[in-house]
């Protein structure tokens, strides 16, 4: 199972919560990670991350193309205004791994994994590159003061649906065929004066009439519905996504059942990493006389 995470210094640390849930939730299969690491991720948080996983999985750092980040705009909305330019790097990772990998599942690092992945990955794309969730807010192309540009793509349907990008099962080839990252760059450049989401808003431009959907358990964006004192369950979700500006990890967030696991997925991570390297076993005949 290949699975993706792109992350800057500000969100190591998460990073390994959201892995650590991973890792616990899909012990049965060989679990590879590839890691797009922002330029200030520092050699000892890649070598911290690699200590974590230890002999549960692979950590591959894929070094990030030149994608004139800093050249591309954030959003021009006051409340977006936490979205940093390292957003811009889910879109480098098809091109970054290697040509044996064709099925990838890319997680944004404020996500936590409540259960096994298997379902997700390996879901019948039906000929789309993409399969995702719909967006609980922008639930439409219109909606939510509407795709910057929408009405000058006579090709895009207003009332079509759109996809929250921080989940996404992706068909390398297909993505690669239809120069799907060059395309979403264009888009984004082409209205810079007029930014809302940013890459996700390209992705949606770009993928129209390519992406599955599927069900909300895979991407569940509302959050606070699973509360037990709400009277939800986080057993209703798989991955648990915390959008908004408003963190898991944040001091002012409220004690209850989302903060309590990411406390205790950050805690499992910290006692893997601190932990001393297990000695490599040797095999029956290799030992040698002293």
């Amino acid at each position: 199972m290949d699975l993706a995470l792109a992350f800057d210094a500000a969100y190591v640390s998460h990073a390994h919560a959201a892995v650590e849930s991973l890792l616990h939730h899909n012990p049965s299969r060989e679990v590879r990670f590839w890691m797009v690491a922002a330029a200030d991720v520092s050699e000892d948080a890649r070598r911290r991350m690699r200590q974590q996983v230890g002999s549960r999985g692979a950590v591959h750092f894929l070094e990030a193309r030149d994608l004139c980040l800093g050249e591309l705009p954030l959003s021009t909305h006051a409340e977006f205004g936490y979205v940093s330019s390292a957003a811009y790097l889910r879109l480098e990772v098809p091109h970054l791994v290697p040509p044996e990998v064709e099925r990838l599942l890319y997680l944004d690092c404020d996500i936590l994994c409540l259960g096994s992945l298997d379902e997700l990955f390996d879901v019948d794309l039906r000929g789309n590159t993409v399969a995702a969730v719909r967006d609980p807010h922008a639930r439409r192309l219109c909606d939510f003061g509407g795709l910057p540009g929408l009405a000058r793509y006579p090709e895009l349907d207003p009332q079509a649906p759109y996809f929250n990008a921080g989940v996404q099962l992706i068909d390398v080839p297909s993505w690669l065929r239809d120069d799907v990252t060059r395309r979403s760059v264009d888009y984004v450049r082409e209205n810079k004066d007029d930014t809302r989401f940013l890459e996700q808003d390209a992705l949606n431009s770009v993928l129209h009439g390519k992406w599955l959907r599927v069900n909300k358990k895979w991407n569940h964006c509302l959050t606070y519905r699973l509360e037990s004192a709400m009277g939800g369950t986080l057993e209703e979700a798989t991955l648990l996504h915390q959008i908004g500006p408003h963190k898991l990890w944040d001091a002012g967030f409220p004690d209850g059942d989302r903060k309590a696991l990411y406390e205790a997925f950050s805690g499992k991570a910290r006692a893997a990493i601190d932990a001393p390297a297990r000695p490599v076993k040797q095999r029956r005949g290799d030992r040698r006389a002293a």
